[in-house]
């Protein structure tokens, strides 16, 4: 598997995370000083392609709780 993931604002601003896919999974590092926020809104985007070429994109939405 090949392609990009990325964590972004619902705005769609790059958070700033390091974003990796590598044979079949896909991860993302938090990078210092980029925490997520509370009560905020991401969205994990990403197109992965599989070895014939075929092509999804991936979008995943979640909320950060209230700090407690």
């Amino acid at each position: 598997m090949t392609g990009n993931i990325a964590l972004q604002t619902e705005g769609g601003d790059d958070v700033g995370w390091i974003g990796k896919v590598e044979g079949n999974k896909a991860t993302l590092a938090l990078v210092k000083g980029r925490e997520l926020k509370n009560e905020t809104t991401y969205v994990i985007k990403g197109k992965v392609s599989d070895a014939t070429g075929d092509t999804i994109n991936v979008s995943v939405t979640f909320v950060t709780k209230a700090k407690a």
